[in-house]
């Protein structure tokens, strides 16, 4: 497959990862305490990515960047500041599939992975970082 099939294939894994997402809330993440945010902020890939590119945004932002997905949603960002996602049929549905990383290496995306967060998780972070 050519490189312009492969980002072709991940686009639409994407696309379709994100059309499937659900609306709802997560009454756990809201009651985060502010020290439980930041550990989460410190060690986890997307919380730290997500939060740094959106530290300004305020709460109608937030509803804006998330689409009303459910803060117990599970995402992955990326390096530029996206992230993806994806409705999952079962716990186990954790795949996202792969992406070509720029030096040409592939790399398998996965929801349950320790890069991954949730939501709530992102949303408490930029919060926090408002004080």
């Amino acid at each position: 497959m050519n490189y312009k099939k492969k980002i072709a294939v991940i686009l639409g894994l994407s696309v379709i990862g994100l059309t499937g997402i659900y609306w709802g809330k997560n009454a756990q993440v809201e009651n985060l305490k502010d020290e439980d945010v930041q550990q989460v902020s410190e060690e986890n890939y997307t919380v730290r990515i997500l939060a740094k590119e959106w530290k300004d945004a305020d709460d109608d932002k937030l509803e804006e960047l998330f689409q009303g997905m459910p803060d117990d949603q599970r995402i992955l960002a990326d390096d530029t500041g996206g992230f993806t996602g994806k409705w999952q049929t079962s716990p186990e549905d954790t795949a996202l599939g792969p992406i070509i990383n720029p030096d040409g290496t592939i790399e398998e995306q996965d929801l349950s992975s320790p890069k991954a967060a949730t939501v709530g998780e992102v949303k408490a972070a930029i919060r926090a970082g408002r004080k």
